[in-house]
C-alpha cells in the first residue's frame, strides 16, 4: 500500500508566471500617507499627532486632518465625498487623471521656491548638431543615462526610460517571439544590441533574483554587451562608455576633485561632450546650468561641509548641440534656446503635484488658502496651525503654493503637459498579463492596479477580466482564457490538483490573516475524541476548501482515516453518517475520477428554496442557494442540528457570535 501525497496549505494561486516587478513598483507608488481634510471626523487607518488634531477641531478652524494609510485611499474618499480636499504627488495626479479625469476640481499646484514654472521638469535628449537619422541614428552609439535609483523617486520608469523604451518598443515589436522572457530581460538585451556602449546606473529590475541573473548573464558576455549598470546601487556616478569598462560602480568616473560629487545630469552631459557619448538623456533645467551657468557643488571633507565653485560653463560647446525630439527632428542649441524656461522640445513634460478638492467645495476652499496663505507660502506671522496644515499639504521646506484660479479638473490639469494615449488604444508588443477577478469591487482594485502600472511604465501590460467565481477563473487559467487570480488560500489545493496551476505570490497581511481551522460541536455534545465522530453528521464549508483537507490532514495523522485512500471524498463519506460539502457535486470541485457515488456528501445540504409538497429541494451547490455554504453557513448547519460537528475557520467566529 502506498500512501497518499501530502496535504499541505497553499498560498495565493496563479499561473506560474506573473510580473513581480510589477507588484513592487505598484507597492512602492501606493505605501504612502496621504494628507485630508473633513468638516466631521473620519474614521482612518492611522489618525494625525493629537495635537496637530487638536488644533484643527477648534471652533475657528472648523476642521479636521485625517492622514491615511493610501494616498489613493483619498482619492476613493473625495469621490465618496467623505473629505473636502487632498493632497497628490505628481504621479498620482497622472493616475488621477485616468481613474477620476472629472470628478474634482485642482485648488492649487504644489512648486517650488526655486522652480515656479510650468512644468515640474521636463526631460530631453541631447545630441551632436550633426546627428542624423532620428532614434535610428543613435544605434551602435554611446548612450548617457543620469541612472535609475534603487528607489523609486519622483521620476517613474516611464519618465526615466521614455527615450529607450521608444527604441525597446520599436525593436521588440520585431521580434516574433517574447514567451519566457521577461520584460527586464528584453528591454536589457535589445538595448546591450542597439548602443555600442551605455552608462545607466541602477538595477536592471527591482526583482532582486532576476537583477542578480541579469547581471550575471549580461557583464559575463562584456565581449558583445556593452550595456553597464552600477555595481554599487547606493552611488549614482558614471562609467566611461568609451573606455570600454563595465565599473559604474565610482563616485567620480573622470579624473576630478574625488571630494566633489557632481548631480547625476551633470555627470550625463560629461559623458556626451567629454567621453564620446552619442546622447545624453537627461533634464533640461540642467542642460541649461551646464552649458550657461556657474554651478554649485556640495563636498564634504573631514566632516565639514564646503561649498566648492566649479567654472563649469562651456560656451564654446553649444553650438556642438542639439536636441533630438520625439518626432526625430533635431534642434540646435543656442544661447536663446538655453536661456528659455521650456525646452524646444521634450520628451517628458511633468505636471506638478497639486491640491485637490471636491468639486461643490473647490471654489470656497481656494477662497480660504487664499486668506491662510495670501501669497502661497508662509512665515512666521502665521499661526501654528497654518503653518503646520501648509508643510503637511507642501511636504517640502522649499514648497509653495500657486493657486489655479479656473479649477480644473484632474484631466484638463495633467494635459497641460502630458498626454496618455487611451489604455484600450495603446499598442502592447509583450502579451498583456490577464487578472481574472471575482466581484465588482476587486475589478475595480483591478482598474486602479492597471492604470498605476501603466502611469509608472511598469510592464507587461495588465487587463482586468470578471469571472462567474473563484473556480471559474481557475478554469480559466488553465484554457489559458486568463493569466492569475488572486484568490483565498481556501482554493489552493483544488488549483494544484484539479487545474494544474502553481502559487507564485503570498500576501500575508498579518499573523491573524492565517486560516486556523477548528471542529466545533454543540455544548451538549457526546463526542469526546475524532474517532467518536464517526457515524456522526458533519458540515464543511466547500468541498476541498481548506476546513475539508484539513480534516482529511488530521484524520491521516490520528489514524482513523486510512492513508491508503487516496479518495479523500471516499474516506470522509464513508466516515461519517451524513455530510454537506458544498460542491461535492460540481465538475470543478472533482478530485479525482471516481465511480464513488459522492452524493451522500451533500445529504445535509439545504436549499434556500422549497422544494415540491413538503420538505426542501436537494442542493449541492457552492453558492449563497445553499444556505450550509461557506463558513457561516457550516455554522448554521450546526445551530440548525443539521449536522453533530462543523468544520469552520475560527476567524470569522466572534463575528458570528
Amino acid at each position: 500500500m502506498t500512501n497518499c501525497a501530502r496535504i499541505s496549505g497553499t498560498s495565493t494561486s496563479a499561473r506560474a508566471t506573473t510580473n513581480s516587478a510589477a507588484m513592487v513598483q505598484i507597492m512602492q507608488f501606493t505605501s504612502k500617507k496621504c494628507m485630508a481634510i473633513s468638516s466631521t471626523p473620519v474614521e482612518c487607518p492611522m489618525q494625525c499627532p493629537t495635537h496637530f488634531s487638536e488644533y484643527l477641531s477648534r471652533p475657528s478652524s472648523a476642521r479636521r486632518l485625517s492622514s491615511l494609510r493610501y494616498r489613493l485611499d483619498c482619492a476613493m474618499k473625495l469621490e465618496r465625498d467623505e473629505v473636502q480636499f487632498a493632497v497628490f504627488s505628481q504621479e498620482e495626479m497622472m493616475l488621477l487623471a485616468q481613474m477620476q479625469p472629472y470628478a474634482h476640481k485642482v485648488v492649487a499646484s504644489i512648486r517650488n521656491k526655486e522652480n515656479r514654472e510650468q512644468f515640474a521638469f521636463e526631460t530631453v535628449a541631447v545630441v551632436s548638431t550633426s546627428h542624423t537619422g532620428g532614434l535610428e541614428g543613435l544605434r551602435q552609439g554611446g548612450y548617457c543615462h543620469t541612472g535609475l535609483p534603487p528607489i523609486a523617486g519622483r521620476k517613474s520608469p516611464r519618465i526615466l526610460k521614455a527615450l529607450e523604451r521608444e527604441i525597446v518598443r520599436i525593436e521588440r515589436c520585431s521580434e516574433s517571439d517574447t514567451r519566457g522572457k521577461t520584460f527586464e530581460e528584453l528591454e536589457v538585451s535589445i538595448l546591450s544590441k542597439f548602443f555600442r556602449a551605455a552608462c545607466r546606473p541602477g538595477r536592471w529590475s527591482l526583482h532582486y533574483a532576476d537583477d542578480d541573473r541579469l547581471s550575471t548573464h549580461f557583464l559575463s558576455t562584456i565581449n558583445e554587451v556593452h550595456f553597464f549598470q552600477n555595481v554599487n546601487t547606493q552611488t549614482y556616478a558614471h562609467c566611461a562608455p568609451a573606455m570600454g569598462t563595465s565599473d559604474c560602480s565610482g563616485q567620480n568616473r573622470y579624473g576630478g576633485n574625488p571630494n566633489v560629487f557632481p548631480n547625476d545630469d551633470a555627470l550625463a552631459l560629461d559623458c556626451l561632450t567629454e567621453l564620446d557619448g552619442t546622447v545624453a538623456y537627461v533634464v533640461w533645467r540642467e542642460v541649461s546650468e551646464y552649458f550657461l551657468k556657474l554651478n554649485q557643488y556640495a563636498s564634504v571633507k573631514r566632516r565639514v561641509l564646503i561649498l566648492v565653485l566649479l567654472q563649469q560653463q562651456k560656451p564654446e560647446l553649444i553650438s556642438n548641440y542639439a536636441l533630438l525630439c520625439p518626432d526625430n527632428t533635431v534642434v540646435p542649441l543656442t544661447r536663446s534656446i538655453l536661456s528659455s524656461n521650456l525646452a524646444a522640445c521634450a520628451w517628458v513634460q511633468q505636471p506638478w503635484g497639486a491640491v485637490v478638492a471636491s468639486t461643490h467645495g473647490a471654489a470656497g476652499l481656494l477662497n480660504e488658502m487664499k486668506t491662510w496663505w495670501p501669497s502661497g507660502s508662509i512665515s512666521d506671522s502665521h499661526s501654528l496651525w497654518e503653518r503646520m496644515m501648509f508643510h503637511e499639504m507642501v511636504l517640502d521646506s522649499y514648497g509653495i503654493l500657486v493657486y489655479e484660479d479656473a479649477l480644473p479638473n484632474a484631466l484638463e490639469y495633467v494635459s497641460r503637459s502630458r498626454n496618455l494615449a487611451d489604455i484600450d488604444a495603446t499598442s502592447f508588443c509583450m502579451p498583456t498579463q490577464r487578472w481574472c477577478t471575482i466581484s465588482e469591487a476587486e475589478q475595480r482594485k483591478c482598474e486602479w492596479v492597471r492604470h498605476a502600472l501603466r502611469t509608472l511604465g511598469v510592464e507587461p501590460a495588465l487587463s482586468c477580466q470578471q469571472g462567474q467565481s473563484p473556480l471559474h477563473c481557475l478554469r480559466d487559467i488553465q484554457i489559458n482564457n486568463a493569466d492569475f487570480i488572486a484568490t483565498d488560500s481556501n482554493y489552493g489545493y483544488l488549483a494544484r490538483h484539479v487545474f494544474d496551476l502553481s502559487p507564485v505570490m503570498m500576501v500575508r497581511h498579518f499573523d491573524t490573516s492565517m486560516h486556523r481551522i477548528a471542529a466545533l460541536v454543540r455544548s451538549t455534545s457526546d463526542v469526546t475524541s475524532f474517532e467518536s465522530l464517526r457515524g456522526k453528521k458533519a458540515c464543511f464549508s466547500e468541498f476541498g476548501g481548506i476546513a475539508f483537507l484539513s480534516f482529511v490532514a488530521t484524520g491521516h495523522n490520528k489514524s482513523i482515516l486510512s492513508t491508503s485512500e487516496c479518495n479523500y471524498a471516499k474516506a470522509v463519506a464513508e466516515f461519517f453518517n451524513g455530510t454537506c460539502a458544498a460542491g461535492a457535486l460540481d465538475s470543478m470541485h472533482q478530485l479525482y475520477n471516481t465511480s464513488f457515488d459522492v452524493s451522500s456528501l451533500c445529504d445535509v445540504c439545504k436549499s434556500r428554496y422549497p422544494a415540491a409538497g413538503n420538505g426542501t429541494e436537494f442542493t449541492c451547490k457552492a453558492d449563497w442557494t445553499n444556505m450550509y455554504y461557506g463558513n457561516d453557513g457550516a455554522l448554521t448547519c450546526l445551530a440548525d442540528q443539521s449536522a453533530d460537528v462543523a468544520f469552520v475557520d475560527v476567524r470569522d467566529l466572534n463575528g458570528y457570535f
